[in-house]
């Protein structure tokens, strides 16, 4: 259950993240960082809380690069780097017919899915490099990571609802 939460912690935070990205054109905005730097950003965050050796971040740093880009794409659904998730509206799933608020559920099972299982491989590949505390630590430092961006965007969000007048 802490996985699909997971997963769903991600969808939401990669999403809001997205929809922040708009500036409102003054030059005293901080620019949004590209999903390449949020990357980066990630890993740093990552590899602090993990202290691996040497030899071990040599092996785990190419893998993880490999995990996160797989699971964009999972993500994404398209092989794009850009995160798009649209879920319809409450007022859309009411307009839907049977059939299609069956297919929409049955999408989405066979996404978190597919999900769990990319989350199940990489475990195991983690596991040759590291022990499984270490990649225990490693999911948690995930979400830990998209709790410490959810805050930071809140915090943006609220500086820029103070600046208008």
């Amino acid at each position: 259950m802490k996985t699909i939460g997971s997963i769903l912690l991600s969808l939401f935070l990669l999403s809001a993240y997205s929809s922040l990205g708009q500036n409102s054109g003054d030059a005293d905005k901080k620019q949004r960082p590209t999903l390449e730097k949020l990357e980066e950003m990630r890993l740093s965050f990552v590899l602090k809380r993990l202290n691996l050796s040497e030899d071990q971040k040599s092996k785990f740093e190419p893998l993880y690069a490999k995990y996160r880009k797989e699971y964009l794409i999972l993500m994404n659904g398209k092989g794009s780097q850009h995160f798009e998730h649209k879920r319809p509206s409450q007022e859309d799933i009411q307009k839907m017919t049977d059939k299609e608020a069956k297919a929409l559920v049955e999408n989405d099972l066979a996404k978190k899915r597919k999900m769990l299982d990319h989350k199940e491989k990489y475990f195991n590949e983690f596991s040759k490099i590291m022990s499984h505390k270490k990649v225990a630590l490693l999911f948690q430092a995930e979400i830990d990571f998209h709790k410490k961006l959810f805050k930071r965007m809140r915090k943006r969000g609220e500086k820029r609802q103070e600046r208008k007048p």
